[in-house]
This record gives C-alpha cells, structure tokens and sequence, in this order.
C-alpha cells in the first residue's frame, strides 16, 4: 500500500506545470486604417518586425497537462512604441465559423460535421474556454468576449497579453477525445470603436509527433489552409498575385470536363469536380500579373498563348 503511495506521489511529482502564460507563441494585435488587423513577428520572446498575417499554428497539448487543450497562441499588442493603437481599446474575438479538420486524402479542409458526421457521438468540434465560459465552433458564434484593454504609458505599449483555452470539445462543452489530425478554427478580432479584423484562421494539430507543426502532415495541411482560406481564388502559388506561375501550376492540374477529381483541387474554381476551360477562363479574369499589377494585355496574349496548349492536352 505505502509502495504504490510513493509511486503514484513520484508520478505526480514528475508531470510537467504548464508554462507562465507570456511563455509560448503570439499572435500580435494591431490596427491599421481603423481596422484590427492579426501580425506575426521576427521573434515572439523579443521582437523587432511585424508582419500581416491571417494564419497562425498551434498544438493540443502545447505547455499543458492536458493534451485535449492548449492556451497557445497567447494574443498581444506590438511592444514599445511599434503599435497603432489608442489607450483604452479594447478588443475582443468572436469564433467566426464552423471548424474544420484536414482530410489528407483529398488534401483540403472539411468542416467537421462533414468529415465526421454524427458519428462520433457527440459531433467533434473545436471551442474555446474563456472566463469558465465555453463556445463551440459548430457555427458562428456572435458577441465578442474582452480578450484585453489595450494600455500604454508615454506612448509605449505596458506589454500587452491575453489568452484563451482552445480545446477539442464534447458532449456538455467539456474536452473529448477526438481523431488524431490537423484542425482550423476561425477567428476574427472584435472592438467597440475599431472595425473587426479580417477573418484568421489557427491550425491545431492534435498531441502526437505525426501531427504536431513542423510534421508533414501539418505542412500539408498547412498549404491548403492556405490555398482554401487565405489565397485569392487562382493563386495557387500563395504569392499573393495570379500570373503566369499559377497558371503553369493549372495546367499540371487539367483533367479536362467530367474527368475529375484533379491533382489539384484549389484549380477547380468552379467547384465542379474537374479542372477544364471554365476554369481556366475564371483564372483569365483573375489575372493580375507579377506582384499583383494589373495588366490585361500580357492577360490577353497569355490567353492566346495558352489555348493551343490546351488543345493539345485534351487529345
């Protein structure tokens, strides 16, 4: 009896605390123009550089004991002076839809009463604890929760942080087991005197080497985060323009009619289950050229270029 006292205190003795809160990754919170708006930087521990971005990577299980949940990504504001902020705001976050889980397979995002159905029961989602108030991610979730006041001395941001509890939720809101893989959750950014920022979305693999950021399961889902929630239609490169490369990658992607589905899937842009010319003349008036100039003329002969290309894949 005394023998399995002591090993169970020696268990209990070696589990890891969870890290102080300021101890992990951030998204940064900005605004630019009156509109929030979600940044990365150089470095979360000292950085010196922000950088716009709508997609950010987190684990289950990260500095926590529980590998159903995490409170990483903290949110904070850009320190010093680098902010644009006004003393006093303060910021919120919605759930801003449905989550969605990474279906290798296909290599795009279901939401996950697609991919799951009701089987599992209850149906798998990802929620959010704040406040001992949970929210599930099986819908859009309206009215803003107070994520932090925004608050500066002589200009210099007081360091700003807050977070939240990203969790796999259940039946009666509370942490589920769930299948192993890569899930979305979207977010956005919420103020009574700024505009609500764009919709971003956090990538959360479940607690396991083969999904955890930096695996290749979550770099492929990571490129079709991208491609599915973030890159304009027809940028399938992720540059942030439609030129000639996204076109080249189209090409690799052409089933011609019916002949779906294709290698591709972020080439069907009409979203019927094949990549041909409908797709193609979509892609024609998206164009915009290297570095997201517009310029219809090298549109045209790009078209004109392409068409016998296109004759020649369909025979």
């Amino acid at each position: 009896m005394l023998k399995r006292l002591l090993q169970s205190l020696a268990a209990l003795l070696t589990i890891t605390p969870q890290a102080h809160a300021h101890d992990g990754p951030r998204i940064w919170v900005d605004q630019l123009n009156g509109q929030l708006v979600t940044l990365t930087s150089n470095n979360d521990f000292a950085p010196t550089t922000y950088t716009p971005s709508r997609l950010f990577a987190s684990q289950f299980g990260y500095e926590s004991i529980n590998p159903l949940t995490t409170e990483f990504p903290g949110f904070e504001a850009p320190r010093g002076t680098q902010h644009h902020l006004s003393n006093g705001t303060v910021i919120g976050f919605n759930i801003a839809g449905p989550a969605w889980y990474f279906d290798s397979a296909q290599g795009l995002f279901e939401t996950t009463a697609e991919h799951f159905g009701n089987n599992p029961t209850p149906q798998i989602g990802i929620g959010i604890s704040f406040n001992n108030t949970r929210k599930t991610a099986d819908g859009p979730v309206a009215g803003a929760t107070t994520l932090l006041t925004f608050t500066a001395t002589g200009g210099v941001s007081n360091q700003n942080h807050g977070h939240v509890e990203f969790a796999i939720l259940g039946n009666g809101l509370s942490p589920s087991t769930a299948p192993d893989g890569v899930y979305v959750l979207p977010l956005e950014l919420t103020s009574t005197s700024l505009q609500a920022s764009q919709t971003f979305y956090l990538l959360l693999g479940t607690a396991g080497a083969q999904t955890q950021p930096g695996s290749a399961l979550f770099e492929q889902a990571m490129t079709a985060a991208k491609s599915q929630f973030i890159n304009a239609p027809g940028d399938l490169d992720g540059d942030g323009d439609i030129d000639d490369a996204d076109f080249g990658m189209a090409f690799a992607a052409f089933t011609g009619p019916g002949n779906g589905p294709s290698s591709n899937p972020f080439a069907d842009l009409d979203s019927d289950g094949d990549v041909d010319d409908a797709d193609f003349g979509l892609a024609f008036s998206y164009f915009t050229g290297p570095g997201t100039a517009i310029v219809p003329e090298p549109a045209a002969l790009t078209l004109i270029t392409l068409l016998p290309l296109l004759g020649r894949r369909r025979r």
